[in-house]
C-alpha cells in the first residue's frame, strides 16, 4: 500500500510539472533605440526583447555583391497575448545612408512579407509569427554612388517595430533574430577618374651650364688673381 501510494505521488508530480521549453542557442543582444546606437553584429543568431510601440535597430556590414538574409520569430507567445500586444510587427531594412528599402522582401520564404503576419490562430501561431526573407544585393560602389540613393557596400541596418495602436498595453515581445550574409564579395572596379599627374617644382641653387650670378662671380675672382700675379712678377723684375 505504501509503495503504491508513493508511485501515485510520483506520477502526479510528473503530470503537474509543465514540459520544458526548448532553449534557444541564440546570443543575447540589446538593440539600439536609434541608428547611432545600433550594435554592429556579425552573422549569427541573437535574442532580444522589444516593447510594443518601440523601435530597435541592428547593424551589419555588407560588401558589394552580398545581401542580407533575415530570419526572425516571436518566441513563446500565444495568439491572445499577441493580439493584445501589437496590431502589426514591422521588420525593415535600411541602406548605409539609413534610407528604408522600399521593397526589402526579395525572396520571402515564410510567406509573411516584411511586416504584418496576418491573421493568426492558436493552431498556426508558431508558423505565422516568423519571417524569413532576403534583402537586395549591395551594388558596387562605383554603380551605387552616382545617384541620390546609395545602396552599395557599407553598414546596413535591420529595424524591428511592433506597432502599438491606441491604448494597447506595452507588452514585451521575445524575439529571435538570425542574420546571415549571402553571396561572395565582388571585386570593385577601378575609379574611372584619371589620377592626377605630379607637377615639376623648381629647386634652388646653381648648377649646369647656365651663365648665372655664380658663374660671373667665379670669372671675377679669376681675373683678380691674374692681375695680382702680374703685379708681383713686375716687382721682382725691378729688383
Amino acid at each position: 500500500m505504501i509503495r503504491a501510494a508513493g508511485v501515485l505521488v510520483a506520477v502526479a508530480l510528473l503530470v503537474a510539472v509543465p514540459p520544458a521549453r526548448a532553449q534557444s542557442r541564440a546570443s543575447p543582444v540589446v538593440g539600439g533605440g536609434s541608428f547611432n546606437a545600433a550594435p554592429l553584429l556579425e552573422p549569427g543568431t541573437y535574442r532580444d526583447t522589444v516593447l510594443s510601440g518601440e523601435y530597435l535597430y541592428y547593424a551589419i556590414p555588407l560588401e558589394a555583391g552580398q545581401r542580407l538574409h533575415v530570419r526572425a520569430r516571436i518566441l513563446d507567445m500565444d495568439a491572445e497575448t499577441w493580439d493584445r500586444a501589437t496590431a502589426a510587427f514591422s521588420i525593415n531594412l535600411h541602406t548605409p545612408q539609413r534610407e528604408p528599402v522600399s521593397s526589402p522582401v526579395d525572396e520571402d520564404i515564410a510567406g509573411n512579407g516584411n511586416s504584418d503576419p496576418g491573421s493568426i490562430t492558436h493552431a498556426n501561431i508558431g508558423e505565422r509569427l516568423r519571417w524569413d526573407f532576403y534583402g537586395p544585393r549591395a551594388r558596387p560602389f562605383t554603380a551605387a554612388s552616382g545617384g541620390s540613393d546609395y545602396d552599395g557596400p557599407g553598414t546596413w541596418y535591420v529595424s524591428l517595430h511592433p506597432v502599438r495602436v491606441g491604448k494597447q498595453p506595452k507588452i514585451e515581445l521575445p524575439v529571435e533574430l538570425q542574420l546571415e550574409v549571402d553571396g561572395d564579395a565582388v571585386e570593385e572596379e577601378r575609379d574611372p577618374r584619371p589620377e592626377p599627374t605630379p607637377t615639376a617644382t623648381a629647386t634652388p641653387g646653381g648648377g649646369g651650364d647656365d651663365d648665372g650670378p655664380g658663374a660671373l662671380a667665379a670669372v671675377g675672382v679669376g681675373a683678380l688673381g691674374l692681375v695680382a700675379g702680374a703685379g708681383a712678377g713686375t716687382a721682382l723684375a725691378r729688383r
